[in-house]
């Protein structure tokens, strides 16, 4: 829960949009009314988490810190596509897209090689994932209890083309690198979708991983940011 909170207000101080459904304007600028945003954490083996619960146990506040700030170490530079535009994870280990899915469901595809079905030589018509090549498919759907939201997480297949929905959010990473939390994860109702906090292996190539995207880089166009400067804050805005 401490996590969750922790980041959700660092998602509201790094995108600010509107929650009305309504587009908003400043100038000629047009923002998008709503978000889809992630965040991704250096993941730990079982020997460091064993590790870091006896150094959690001996007195210091300055040890529990660092070890804290270790374990939740954010992943910047892990590329990813969505809905024909592609961003990659900033410095706090965010990625965020304009929302483009009107459901309560996200496909999220892990896969370091995807392929363009082209017709008539410059269409793309849709894009697969290229034949042999390992992947992880997960539907993340929002649901309600109570009065209370949360995330629930379950394994899919793609069809036997290997097809990949317009919609989907891909990662571009080795299916072994990405993990996933099991549990059910506390959310809210809004329409900026704040997805479950996502790990990454520790010693993951996002080298290799950000090479293997530049071949098909040229068919996602990338996020557009705008500024905008107040009295009391900074904003970044996502344009649709």
């Amino acid at each position: 829960m401490k996590k969750f909170l922790r980041h959700a207000l660092l998602a509201a101080c790094c995108i600010t949009c509107p929650l009305d459904g309504q587009e908003s304007t400043q100038g000629s600028t047009i923002v998008s009314p709503s978000t889809l945003s992630l965040f991704l954490v250096l993941d730990t083996d079982n020997a460091s988490r064993e590790k870091a619960a006896h150094t959690l146990s001996t007195p210091g506040k300055l040890i529990h810190t660092l070890v804290k700030e270790e374990l939740r170490r954010p992943v910047p530079g892990l590329w990813a596509a969505y809905a024909g535009m592609c961003t990659f994870s900033d410095y706090q280990g965010q990625i965020s897209f304009p929302r483009r899915n009107i459901d309560e469901e996200v496909t999220l595809l892990v896969t370091q090689k995807i392929k363009p079905i082209v017709f008539s030589g410059a269409t793309v018509h849709r894009f697969t994932v290229a034949e042999g090549a390992p992947y992880a498919l997960y539907t993340i759907t929002r649901k309600s209890a109570r009065d209370t939201f949360f995330w629930e997480i379950v394994s899919a297949e793609l069809p036997p083309n290997r097809a990949i929905s317009p919609f989907t959010l891909i990662l571009f990473a080795k299916p072994e690198d990405i993990h996933l939390p099991t549990d059910l994860i506390i959310t809210n109702g809004s329409p900026n979708l704040l997805l479950p906090t996502i790990g990454v292996a520790r010693g993951a190539n996002l080298t290799l991983n950000t090479l293997l995207f530049f071949k098909v880089n040229q068919f996602f166009a990338p996020v557009v940011r705008a500024y905008r400067y107040t009295d009391d804050r900074f904003a970044t805005l996502l344009m649709p």
